[in-house]
C-alpha cells in the first residue's frame, strides 16, 4: 500500500511538473535536479533533510523511526532504511554521499557531527541542508547571504539583441572575440570545463564579453569580486559554484590580479577542481597552472583613435556640445569606451547642459 501511495504521489508530481513547464514556470525542485545532476536517491534524501528543517513533526518522526529521540535529522542509515529497497541500492546511496558527489560537493547537504562527538559513524552522521538550499526550495531567489556583498547576478538576455553590439571594438578584435566565443561554446558542449581569461583595462567591456559568451550557451552570468569574498577561499568559492548553478549562471571571477600571491594560489587551485566553465576578468591575469582544464585567453585592446573620435562625437551631440573637437578628445584621452560614456554621463548629471532636443 505504501509503495502504491508513493507511486501515485510521484505520478501527481510529474503531472504538476509537466503543467508548470507548459506554462513557462520554473519549479525549484526540478530545477535543482537539473542543475546539479542529482540521482533519485539524492533528490529524495535532500527533500527529507529539508522537511526536517521546516517541520518539527518530521524531526520527531525521524527519532521514532531510529528508536533514538536524539536523532532528529537525516543520516545515511535512516535515508537507506527509508529509500533503499535492495542491498545494491544501499551501496549506491553511499556513493551519492561521497565528498565529490553533488550533494556534498556543492554543500546541498552539510555533515554536522553531534555536539561533543569527535568520533562518529558515517552511517549516523547528521546531514543537514544548507540554509541557502532551504531558501531556494521555498522560492527565495536572493543570493547566499555569506557571499551576497561579493556577487551580482546578470540574468540571461533573451531579447535577441547582439550582446556585444555596444562595445567599441575594431573589426579585427570583434572577429577574434567571435572565434573565441565559438571555441568556448564548443568546449562546454563537450564538458571540457573551459576557463576564458579576459584581459584589459577597467571599462573595456570584459563583463559584456563574458555575458555574451554565457548567453551563447543559454546561461546568465554571476559576477564575483574575489577581493570581497570571505575567508576561507575554498568554502567561499564552493558557495559561488553552488550559487551560479542555482541562478542558472556561469561564474565570472574579477580582480584576481589585485590579490596577494597566496590568495591567488588558493583561487587557482579551486578553479582547477571546479566543475563549472569559468570566466576570469583581470587587467593582467597571473599565470594559471591548471592541470585539468583548457584555458582560452583574449586581450581586449583600447579602442583606436577613429573609434574613440566617433564615440566622443556621438556623445557630444547628445549633450549639446557638438562644437567641441571630438578628434582632439579622441587623441588626448586614450581611454576605454566605458570611460568615455561615463564622462558624458557625469556632464549630464552635473546639470550644466542638457541633452540636445530631438526634432
Amino acid at each position: 500500500a505504501l509503495v502504491q501511495s508513493r507511486q501515485a504521489l510521484e505520478g501527481d508530481l510529474h503531472e504538476m511538473e509537466r503543467r508548470a513547464v507548459d506554462a513557462g514556470v520554473v519549479l525549484p525542485l526540478p530545477w535543482l535536479l537539473l542543475r546539479f545532476g542529482l540521482t533519485e536517491f539524492a533528490r529524495d534524501a535532500l527533500v527529507l533533510a529539508v522537511a526536517a528543517e521546516i517541520d518539527g513533526g518530521i524531526r520527531r518522526a525521524f527519532g521514532y523511526l531510529a528508536d533514538d529521540i536524539t536523532r532528529q535529522h537525516l543520516d545515511l542509515e535512516l535515508a537507506q532504511d527509508l529509500l533503499c529497497h535492495a542491498p545494491w541500492d544501499r551501496l549506491a546511496a553511499r556513493d551519492d554521499l561521497a565528498a565529490d558527489a553533488p550533494l556534498l560537493r556543492y554543500r546541498l547537504l552539510v555533515p554536522s557531527p553531534r555536539h561533543g562527538e569527535d568520533d562518529f559513524s558515517l552511517l549516523r552522521m547528521p546531514l543537514r541542508p544548507s540554509r541557502r538550499v532551504v531558501d531556494f526550495l521555498l522560492d527565495v531567489s536572493a543570493p547566499d547571504p555569506a557571499i551576497a556583498s561579493a556577487v551580482r547576478v546578470h540574468p540571461v538576455d533573451r531579447s535577441g539583441a547582439d550582446p556585444m553590439g555596444g562595445l567599441i571594438l575594431s573589426s579585427e578584435t570583434r572577429d577574434e572575440l567571435s572565434r573565441t566565443l565559438q571555441r568556448f561554446a564548443a568546449l562546454r558542449a563537450r564538458d571540457q570545463r573551459p576557463v576564458l581569461v579576459l584581459e584589459g583595462k577597467s571599462g573595456i567591456g570584459k563583463t559584456t564579453v563574458a555575458r555574451a559568451a554565457a548567453a551563447s550557451t543559454f546561461e546568465g552570468l554571476l559576477e564575483v569580486a574575489l577581493d570581497r569574498l570571505p575567508a576561507p577561499t575554498e568554502t567561499a568559492l564552493a558557495r559561488v559554484w553552488r550559487e551560479a548553478r542555482l541562478q542558472g549562471c556561469l561564474p565570472a571571477l574579477t580582480g584576481i590580479d589585485t590579490l596577494d600571491p597566496r590568495a591567488i594560489g588558493a583561487v587557482v587551485r579551486e578553479i582547477d577542481r571546479a566543475e563549472e566553465a569559468i570566466f576570469l576578468e583581470a587587467g593582467q591575469a597571473p599565470p594559471l597552472p591548471l592541470s585539468t582544464r583548457p584555458v582560452l585567453r583574449v586581450q581586449i585592446p583600447l579602442p583606436g583613435h577613429a573609434e574613440r573620435t566617433q564615440l566622443w562625437a556621438d556623445l557630444l551631440e547628445e549633450v549639446d556640445l557638438s562644437d567641441a573637437d571630438a578628434s582632439h578628445l579622441g587623441l588626448k584621452h586614450r581611454v576605454t569606451g566605458g570611460a568615455i560614456v561615463t564622462a558624458a554621463a557625469d556632464v549630464l548629471r552635473a546639470g550644466s547642459v542638457g541633452p540636445r532636443a530631438r526634432g
